[in-house]
């Protein structure tokens, strides 16, 4: 039915980011399901469309950098008036995709565009190894000139390690190690992780997003577990103080700031729960997990299912659930008590 009804010939512009970790990601994922599942009666209609989407995605890539716009309309390309100004984290967060792309079709290409864009961004970082949270796809310059692990930045250091991995690719690889060294270096503050000047490594905000919480479990990737134990603990902390990790809290007072108090079901810190309980068998992580369960069902099932929460301090609701609650918060707590499962081997 989904081969039927899709049709990729969009007049509107899309982010290249958000599409193509949705769109293009769900298609190889269920492709490669498929393909496991139903053997020689699967047809490849989802690697065809895949292929068709990442075809469309592809004429965003034509910068004089090789960092690709931030939006595309997918029945005409690059808007006329399009700014050349992208985030790092939408830069970055290609390479798992389109280099999958690559290796079932066999066409270097995609992995080429995806990868190129990503070593673009490093070799424009400064005398101190910093990048930017934001650039100009066009002139290489950094529009933002603040480094940071939350969201804008967060998933570029994400893919480029897990990147490593998945195509064990020692140019992946180096950038990991590098890039990882110097936010530990740059950007560390006490057990957290401030925003920092790429310039000087000057501190710009002592606060924490809930999109850093992924750092743990990419800890846990790189096998540096100690500092992974230790920012989990402070966001236990967290949990003791609020029902969930709110968007963003002053890390020296603990507390909400305001407007950012609110929780959207989001999958980072399940994801490094999981990550952590593989490597070290520590139950409290399961209890930690399971009183995440209990509080989901408690204050966020509704009649019509989950809904986000607005502010984590009096547990109050916003009509909505966003997609990832789905594809991620679930399906990691669902593989943090089952260890056993084969995706935590693939």
């Amino acid at each position: 039915m989904v081969t039927r009804v899709t049709n990729f010939r969009i007049a509107k512009p899309v982010s290249v980011f958000e599409t193509t970790i949705r769109v293009l990601g769900g298609l190889l994922s269920a492709h490669m399901y498929a393909t496991e599942l139903l053997g020689p009666r699967h047809q490849d209609q989802l690697l065809s469309l895949a292929i068709d989407l990442a075809d469309r995605l592809v004429p965003a890539f034509n910068t004089a950098t090789g960092i690709p716009f931030n939006t595309i309309s997918l029945s005409s390309g690059v808007p006329q008036h399009e700014t050349p100004v992208t985030c790092l984290a939408c830069l970055g967060s290609l390479t798992l995709e389109f280099g999958t792309v690559s290796r079932l079709m066999g066409n270097p290409l995609y992995h080429h565009l995806a990868k190129r864009a990503v070593v673009a961004a490093w070799k424009l970082r400064t005398t101190i190894g910093l990048m930017g949270c934001h650039i100009n796809a066009q002139s290489g310059q950094w529009t933002e000139h603040a480094a940071s692990i939350s969201g804008t930045s967060d998933s570029y250091y994400e893919y480029v390690c897990k990147a490593a991995v998945m195509f064990d690719d020692p140019e992946y690889a180096y950038l990991c190690q590098v890039t990882y060294e110097t936010v530990e270096n740059q950007l560390r503050y006490k057990d957290w992780y401030a925003s920092a000047s790429i310039w000087n490594g000057i501190i710009y905000r002592s606060s924490f997003e809930s999109l850093q919480a992924f750092w743990p479990g990419l800890q846990v990737l790189l096998g540096d577990l100690k500092p992974a134990i230790r920012s989990v603990r402070q966001y236990i902390q967290l949990l003791d103080r609020f029902a969930f990790l709110p968007e963003a809290v002053n890390m020296d007072r603990l507390t909400a700031l305001v407007g950012r108090e609110g929780y959207p079901l989001r999958p980072e810190l399940v994801e490094s729960l999981m990550a952590l309980f593989q490597a070290t068998q520590d139950r409290r992580l399961l209890n930690v997990a399971t009183e995440q369960i209990r509080r989901l069902l408690a204050y966020c099932w509704t009649s019509c299912g989950f809904a986000n929460v607005k502010d984590v301090r009096h547990l109050i609701l916003e009509d909505q659930m966003d997609s990832f609650f789905l594809a991620e918060t679930l399906k990691y707590l669902y593989l943090l008590f089952t260890p056993g499962h084969p995706l935590h081997h693939d």
